[in-house]
């Protein structure tokens, strides 16, 4: 599929990246996300819309092993002009199906002190979004806490969330989508689970 994605280019893009915008000025908050956007099943019309509008041919595009299939590369490098690579370490963003179980974090690119924008971000496609309690969220753009969940990631993944933002301003940014919903943890967002910082 690589003959359409937006069917109107400037107007479908601005109405898919608003929400993203929103979501990573409200951490945690659960938007409706509904972009008009063809995609390939497996990465769905939400993982895809995030793609289209933050993705350039400046930004490597790390995939899941789900999210290789021959389609989703080409339908990627076709809309966007974004490489693909197999390096985490080069990783500007990373497409990541949480049915498939998120992989270990640790080879991502947390950014430097001197670029801390080096970093990597998360596209996690999940099941479901809540704002039931897996985790306790707080930081700008939250009045005073926020529980948020997202099935079926698992405790692994949030502790290494929590070890990742140990060192502000560097850190990895995290956009939630699926199931006509988006949800942003910027690097900024304190993270805890039954009351561990």
């Amino acid at each position: 599929m690589t003959d359409v994605a937006f069917g109107n280019l400037a107007h479908d893009s601005a109405r898919a990246f608003r929400p993203i915008l929103d979501a990573m000025a409200n951490p945690g908050k659960i938007y409706s996300f509904n972009p008009p956007v063809q995609a390939p099943a497996e990465l769905g019309p939400e993982a895809a819309a995030v793609a289209l509008a933050l993705c350039d041919f400046q930004s490597s595009i790390w995939l899941e092993s789900s999210l290789r299939i021959a389609e989703i590369p080409q339908y990627i490098r076709f809309h966007t002009g974004a490489p693909i690579t197999s390096s985490k370490p080069d990783a500007m963003f990373a497409f990541i199906d949480a049915a498939r179980a998120v992989p270990d974090l640790a080879d991502f690119p947390m950014g430097t002190q001197d670029y801390p924008d080096r970093s990597v971000t998360l596209v996690i496609k999940a099941e479901r979004l809540t704002n039931n309690s897996d985790v306790t969220l707080k930081g700008p753009g939250i009045q005073s806490t926020r529980g948020f969940g997202a099935a079926p990631v698992s405790p692994t993944f949030w502790h290494s969330m929590i070890a990742s933002r140990t060192g502000f301003p560097l850190g990895m940014d995290i956009i939630f989508v699926g199931n006509h919903q988006v949800a942003a943890l910027p690097r900024s967002t304190q993270i805890s689970i039954d009351g561990a910082a």
